[in-house]
């Protein structure tokens, strides 16, 4: 059986300049206003408003809309407007923050610089203006943010943790929330996307996999003593050695050894096959650090990684734009449902996820416990503390966390078991309360005019005789 997911499909326009309104909401409700429409006591949790601007002056607006981008190829100015204006100036790579907007966090424009960078690739060159509708659940994206910046308040300066990036995604591979650094107006570089480093003990998922599929089961015993390859020494994280343990207890407990010795028996090619089918875009070196995470990924890969063990098994890519229109409400390019293969066994996947949960349950993850629902996840710390990490997912929500220093120097005994899982904790403690709606398609319309109607549609649902309660946010 193969299960359903979108693909991407255009139509090409021709070259003029270009507009992009970039609109981070999943579906058509407005409580705000542009002008005519009367603003509401809170803002709907969903939204999309397109609205032509200019270069001059930008119109005040109390939405949902997450983000919307005006790009003039000529001129090279961004303008953003959310709850309260922003306004960017790009002149080629450099970007000049003017004003700031809290309505949709601070953070979250990692997460449109990212689906900008992709815009070209996916019409080539288009007449006028552009809405973009895309996957960013807000209130997501405002509790990852306020979540992480809580988290580094609480970090002992001494413990020389001075960076961090979060992702959440559904398990068919949607982008809800991401967190690209502790500060966006002091660092542009995203770190869930754009920085490579070493995932340590989160990569090992991926050698008991190839060993289930091999036919060993999570019951199973392997060794954990000294083991030497040539030159290669792996030892365990505390100096201690465990004897004989199941492979559930090796991976709950992230012994090295045991990992290495169970990735000779069941071969570099088994293990470089599932690291392929999980999605990594980079090379895995054929070598046994490998194993225990001495290739570079980054967190977008790694955590879309246990996005194919969260939904049972099948290939996951992951996506944030559903679809692009012009500004008359045409089509241009749009996500459509395609067949998205199973690339492992369900009982194998099963057995991974059992695994997985005891990370948590009673191993290296147990800061990131949850007080109900399914939970598994694996935690990853690299050599010197350079870098911790926890990946973990639940029934419907997988989230990748990451801290560090940017120029790799280490933290003071900082492990993926440490900060990263307690913030996956709290953020995820909230997390799974919030429904995350189906996408549906976007209304047309052309022209001013029905711009204007499709507003007075939207609002009378907030203003008329079926009001709809605004959401409640989480604080």
């Amino acid at each position: 059986m193969c299960r359903r997911r979108r693909r991407l499909t255009l139509k090409p326009h021709g070259d003029m300049i270009k507009q992009i309104m970039l609109i981070a909401c999943v579906s058509a409700l407005i409580s705000g206003c542009i002008g005519f429409v009367r603003e509401s006591e809170y803002d709907r949790n969903m939204g999309e408003l397109t609205r032509k601007l200019n270069s001059e002056r930008a119109v005040r607006a109390s939405t949902a809309v997450d983000y919307e981008y005006k790009l003039n190829d000529k001129s090279h100015t961004l303008t953003v407007l959310t709850g309260r204006y922003m306004e960017l100036q790009k002149e080629k790579e450099n970007i000049q923050m003017t004003a700031q907007s809290t309505l949709s966090g601070d953070d979250n424009h990692y997460f449109t610089d990212w689906v900008i960078d992709q815009i070209d690739s996916f019409i080539g060159t288009a007449d006028g203006d552009l809405v973009v509708k895309t996957t960013l659940d807000p209130r997501l994206q405002l509790l990852a943010e306020a979540k992480q910046k809580a988290m580094f308040k609480r970090i002992d300066p001494q413990d020389k943790v001075s960076q961090g990036a979060l992702l959440t995604e559904a398990p068919d591979g949607s982008i809800l929330a991401m967190v690209g650094g502790v500060d966006y107006k002091t660092s542009q570089f995203n770190r869930v996307t754009q920085a490579q480093r070493q995932p340590g003990s989160a990569f090992k998922p991926f050698v008991y996999l190839a060993a289930l599929e091999s036919g060993l089961t999570p019951n199973d015993l392997i060794e954990d003593v000294p083991i030497r390859e040539g030159s290669y020494q792996p030892d365990n994280y505390d100096g201690k050695y465990y004897g004989t343990v199941s492979l559930t207890q090796a991976l709950a407990k992230s012994l090295n050894t045991a990992t290495i010795r169970l990735l000779q028996l069941v071969g570099m090619d088994r293990f470089l096959d599932v690291a392929s089918r999980m999605g990594f875009t980079e090379e895995i070196r054929p070598e046994l650090a490998s194993g225990l995470g001495a290739t570079e990924v980054n967190l977008l890969d790694l955590t879309n990684a246990y996005a194919v063990i969260a939904n049972g098994g099948h290939a996951v890519w992951p996506y944030a734009v559903l679809s692009i229109k012009d500004g008359h409400g045409q089509l241009l390019y749009q996500q459509t449902e395609v067949d998205s293969p199973r690339v492992f066994e369900e009982k194998d996947i099963s057995a991974l996820d059992g695994m997985l949960a005891q990370v948590i349950a009673q191993g290296t993850g147990e800061q990131a416990q949850l007080s109900h629902g399914h939970a598994a996840g694996k935690t990853g710390t690299t050599q010197s503390y350079r870098d911790a990490w926890f990946i973990g997912y639940t029934d419907k929500l997988v989230t990748g966390i990451w801290m560090g220093n940017d120029d790799n120097t280490p933290m003071r005994r900082v492990t993926g078991g440490k900060y990263p899982a307690q913030l996956w904790h709290d953020y995820m403690s909230e997390a799974v309360n919030i429904v995350v709606p189906k996408f549906v398609p976007e209304p047309s319309f052309s022209g001013e005019s029905g711009f204007a109607d499709m507003l007075r549609q939207w609002s009378s649902g907030f203003t008329g005789e079926n009001k709809i309660s605004p959401p409640v946010y989480n604080k």
